[in-house]
């Protein structure tokens, strides 16, 4: 973007008042900058990986790894929030500067778990609980305690309480 012609001569007395004369974009190297609020701030670190969804009509998902966390912090509507900046992985979609974007980063991963949506699980403060369907014909449920661990904004680890199979009734939200 050139914003200056020639022998156009742009003047101030303080370069923080002055125009951008000219702006380039290298998308070879895009980083994404985003923010984290204090909830989740002390579980991200530089290194860790990350999912970019761009917020596109096809929705495509990147790729890319933290290379910056903020140290300060700037309060927003009463929430403390940190700048964090993604680079992402190489790609072949043809990138622009100022796209819209949203960031998972990963701060947790297991294998070979067993996970049930987050909306099959009630009860707070550790002591969580889920329906199970023990006669489906009946449509009878039981109440069976559970610890869950790592949790996502869809599903949650079941440390104990169930099985692999066992059927849990999901509640459905209104939208």
């Amino acid at each position: 973007e050139v914003n200056i012609r020639e022998h156009e001569e742009y003047g101030t007395t303080s370069l923080l008042e002055a125009p951008v004369a000219v702006r380039l974009v290298d998308t070879r190297d895009v980083e994404m900058d985003g923010v984290v609020d204090e909830i989740d701030i002390l579980k991200v670190k530089v290194g860790q990986k990350a999912i970019i969804t761009l917020d596109t009509p096809t929705g495509e998902d990147l790729t890319g790894k933290v290379t910056f966390i903020s140290p300060f912090g700037a309060e927003t509507t009463g929430i403390v929030n940190y700048k964090v900046t993604i680079k992402l992985d190489p790609t072949d979609i043809d990138l622009k500067g100022g796209l819209t974007a949203t960031a998972s980063i990963i701060v947790d991963s297991k294998e070979n778990v067993l996970l049930i949506p987050n909306g099959a699980i009630q009860g707070v403060g550790g002591n969580f609980f889920t329906q199970v369907v023990v006669d489906q014909t009946k449509g009878q449920t039981e109440r069976r305690p559970i610890a869950i661990g790592l949790q996502d904004g869809q599903y949650s680890e079941v440390i104990s309480g169930l099985q692999e199979g066992d059927r849990v009734v999901v509640e459905r939200t209104a939208r």
